[in-house]
């Protein structure tokens, strides 16, 4: 593989946070977006997560998205673990998305944003052919094959 910079183009910088969260079944939840809200995206399946908000540590931005979208509260008695870090370059745009595995607690009560969840092993999410082409780099690069139920693979995230 070769690494090339890219032209010098004028593109907003974000960054977002999102979460593969794992229930004590081992099963993940993954959230189906709202074709009103998210028209210009062809996947309908995705995880949990968005933009942070600047000057907002990311395990807040992380907690702030996951009550958001799902009414769920991250559980930081094991803190998420950082699985990749993934570039998202469009025209006027540099997404960098890193994505985390972690649990939560709660009930389920999604925001507009989704009209749809569903728990699922990771069997089940690799037959997906409607999944979110960043969130199945993660699961096609075997970041999730393996994770103890106790402690997720990978490096931790500080806490505040």
């Amino acid at each position: 593989m070769e690494l090339t910079p890219a032209a010098s183009v004028d593109r907003q910088l974000q960054v977002g946070v999102k979460i593969w969260l794992r229930d004590v079944r081992g099963r993940y939840l993954l959230v189906r977006r709202s074709t009103d809200v998210y028209a210009d995206v062809p996947a309908s399946w995705d995880i949990p997560g968005g933009r942070i908000n600047i000057g907002d540590e990311l395990l807040v931005n992380l907690a702030r998205e996951i009550k958001e979208e799902t009414g769920l509260s991250l559980n930081l008695d094991t803190p998420p673990v950082l699985l990749i870090a993934q570039d998202i370059i469009r025209p006027n745009k540099h997404v960098i998305r890193l994505t985390y595995v972690g649990s939560a607690a709660g009930e389920i009560k999604l925001d507009s944003e989704n009209v749809g969840y569903c728990w699922m092993t990771l069997a089940e999410i690799q037959r997906l052919s409607d999944l979110d082409e960043f969130a199945h780099g993660a699961v096609d690069a075997g970041l999730l094959e393996y994770q103890p139920q106790s402690e997720p693979a990978g490096f931790p995230v500080s806490q505040v």
